[in-house]
C-alpha cells in the first residue's frame, strides 16, 4: 500500500516535469556553440565587416561571448529550472574601441540584453533569442 501511495504522489510531479518542456519549447542548452548573428530586430546584419558578428554559448562555463560589430563582449548567463526555454543574460562586458559602424554595434549589444528565451528557428542549425514578449530580437545560424 505504501509503494502504491508514494507512485500516486509522484506522478504528478513526472507529469509537470515532461510538461515543462513540451515540444512548443526548445531548451536553451542546444544554444551551446558559436552562432554567427544575421538579423537584429528583424533587420538583416550585413556581412561588409572583416569578421561576422556572433555570439557563444559555454553551458559548462554558463557564459557567453561574442563579438558585436568590432567589439568583443562576454557575459554570464543563467536557465531557469522551471522553463527550459529560459535564458537570461547577466551584465555584459565589452571592449570599448570606436567601430566605423556604431549603429550596428549599439543594436546587437541592445538586443542582446534584452534575451529571456529561445526558440528553434527554420531548422536544427538557426535559432530565435526572443525577448520577454516573446518577439524575436536576434536571429542565429550555426557557425
Amino acid at each position: 500500500m505504501r509503494k502504491l501511495m508514494r507512485y500516486v504522489w509522484l506522478m504528478p510531479a513526472l507529469a509537470g516535469l515532461m510538461m515543462s518542456c513540451a515540444s512548443d519549447k526548445t531548451d536553451a542548452k542546444a544554444l551551446e556553440g558559436a552562432w554567427n548573428i544575421v538579423e537584429v530586430d528583424g533587420e538583416a546584419v550585413k556581412a561588409e565587416v572583416e569578421e561576422a558578428p556572433f555570439i557563444g554559448f559555454d553551458m559548462s562555463e554558463m557564459s557567453v561571448h561574442g563579438k558585436s560589430d568590432c567589439n568583443l563582449f562576454n557575459a554570464s548567463f543563467e536557465l531557469k529550472p522551471n522553463d527550459c526555454s529560459a535564458v537570461q543574460l547577466g551584465e555584459i562586458i565589452t571592449t570599448m574601441m570606436a567601430c566605423p559602424e556604431m549603429e550596428l554595434e549599439g543594436k546587437i549589444l541592445e538586443a542582446i540584453s534584452q534575451i529571456r528565451s529561445v526558440k528553434q528557428g527554420a531548422n536544427a542549425d538557426e535559432m530565435c533569442l526572443l525577448d520577454a514578449q516573446g518577439t524575436t530580437v536576434v536571429r542565429l545560424i550555426r557557425q
